[in-house]
């Protein structure tokens, strides 16, 4: 519910960075089999360089990385993290929309 809110505009978008770094933490605490040492070691990478959280979204075997970075340090994340492709997105009313067409 209290993310829905900061979503909604009515608190900063930094508490939904540490709320995803709060669920982060709890996510790893369920199972042994939640993570591994090369995602412990890019989540670490990612805080280390700016990001207030991020969330691993996707199934088993794949998946990505939501990140939240205030806008004065996304330029240093982007460019320690350049190996890695990031998406771009906005929130909008629209409802879903393509944001990454197949090439």
């Amino acid at each position: 519910m209290r993310a829905k809110k900061i979503l909604e505009g009515s608190e900063s978008l930094t508490i939904f960075g540490e709320l995803l770094n709060d669920y982060w933490i709890l996510k790893k605490k369920l199972s042994k089999n939640v993570t591994d040492k090369i995602l412990d070691n890019l989540y670490a990478k990612i805080i280390k360089e700016g990001a207030v959280g991020a969330k691993l979204l996707g199934a088993g075997g794949g998946g990505f990385f939501l990140i939240y970075c205030k806008r004065k340090n996304q330029t240093k994340l982007k460019k320690k993290l350049q190996k890695y492709e990031f998406v771009n997105f906005k929130f909008s009313n629209k409802g879903s929309e393509i944001i990454y067409p197949n090439s």
